[in-house]
């Protein structure tokens, strides 16, 4: 039997490998594909929001809004990223991502994961079911960790 501290150090070993594994096979995809990390995270976050205004992109990353304009006319130029007029105020310019961009961003994240179904697939079948339960375990702590704690009754 393993003691808390023996499991919270195979924790932050298998966090180490699994962050260190992901970041750089995901290095490796956005050096192919021409693209820095600060772009990419552009690119992420309208995936994830949908859209955004350029100084959205500068206030999200710590950038003037000049250096952020230049970063997302980059992405428009390599087609990944599309500007059309805010519907509330035609003077401000919301980015979507193209369908190229979207399309780049789900191949990101294939590339940066796609070596857990190897890591699966080398797990010896008689294993598996005990390392899936406890992923599933594990994952579901983790998200009760970050509920915030019940309001006392009263």
């Amino acid at each position: 039997m393993s003691t808390p501290n023996e499991l919270h150090d195979r924790m932050r070993e298998w966090i180490e490998v699994l962050v260190g594994r992901s970041m750089r096979d995901l290095i490796l995809y956005l050096k192919q594909h021409d693209l820095s990390m600060a772009q990419y995270g552009t690119l992420m976050r309208i995936f994830h929001q949908g859209s955004c205004a350029v100084m959205q992109v500068g206030s999200h990353l710590g950038i003037t809004n000049a250096a952020a304009s230049q970063m997302v006319d980059k992405l428009v130029q390599q087609g990944l990223l599309e500007r059309s007029e805010a519907e509330h105020d035609r003077r401000m310019k919301q980015l979507s991502l193209t369908e190229k961009g979207r399309e780049l961003v789900q191949r990101a994240y294939e590339a940066r994961l796609g070596w857990l179904e190897q890591l699966a697939d080398a797990l010896p079948p008689e294993r598996r079911a005990a390392a899936t339960e406890l992923m599933a375990e594990l994952a579901h702590l983790a998200q009760r960790l970050d509920q915030p704690p019940a309001a006392p009754e009263g």
